[in-house]
């Protein structure tokens, strides 16, 4: 693979990584998490899990680092949504 490819790769992890700290952030910030769709992080979290097996099988270090950090964040946001929501 080209050095190219795989800064591209850690990039995208980058990217991916970070995206769900804003809504995070915004749910301790505001102790609210009723507009948060439990289906939505559920169906993220099946996604994530299936890309990570991938990720290990094809051996692909960017990807199986974007989906642990992606299932951490998507773990924090459904205790949030348990914790901070009025449901």
């Amino acid at each position: 693979m080209t050095e190219y490819v795989m800064a591209s790769g850690y990039v995208g992890t980058a990217l991916f990584s970070c995206m769900y700290v804003p809504q995070i952030y915004r749910i301790y910030k505001t102790g609210s998490g009723d507009d948060i769709s439990i289906c939505m992080l559920s169906i993220a979290m099946l996604g994530s899990m299936f890309s990570l097996m991938y990720g290990i099988g094809i051996a692909s270090i960017p990807m199986i680092i974007n989906n642990i950090c992606s299932i951490v964040s998507l773990t924090s946001l459904m205790i949030l949504k348990s914790t901070k929501s009025r449901e």
